[in-house]
């Protein structure tokens, strides 16, 4: 995998776990102010979200990667 093929992977899983994380534990508030929707969260702590799922994209990153680069998982046709 090439530097730029990895960081597409990277970029690619972390906008994956990003959308997952933004549904994880969310607290909506009971009273809704005019403009907002009754949906929204009262405190969606982005930055802390933002943190976890760097974290967790590396993470899954280094074992896409382990999976690409090792030649016992292949998918390619041996000749």
């Amino acid at each position: 995998m090439g530097i730029i093929s990895g960081i597409v992977v990277y970029v690619l899983i972390w906008w994956m776990v990003f959308f997952v994380a933004l549904s994880v534990k969310i607290n909506i508030s009971d009273q809704v102010k005019k403009g907002n929707v009754a949906s929204a969260p009262q405190n969606p702590k982005i930055g802390r979200r933002m943190l976890y799922t760097s974290l967790i994209a590396l993470l899954l990153w280094a074992v896409a990667y382990f999976v690409i680069q090792n030649t016992t998982f292949t998918f390619r046709e041996t000749l």
